[in-house]
């Protein structure tokens, strides 16, 4: 089991960080707007985002989103 912390900046990019790690596993591109979208990794694949309220999900995965 791994924990997942995605950060979605402002400027549309997206970074990937596993069990708290300080630097990320990957980065890529969100392309969507608040209901949803998709996030285009530099690794080459892409996840699938849906966003309810404050909750998210990225490749039907739960997430809880945390203000910063």
């Amino acid at each position: 089991m791994s924990i997942e912390c995605y950060s979605f900046y402002s400027d549309g990019t997206v970074e990937l960080r596993h069990n708290g790690t300080s630097t990320p596993d990957d980065s890529g591109i969100y392309r969507g707007d608040a209901t949803g979208g998709q996030i285009a990794w530099d690794s080459g694949r892409t996840s699938t985002v849906v966003v309810e309220g404050n909750t998210f999900l990225i490749n039907d995965l739960k997430d809880t989103q945390v203000p910063t």
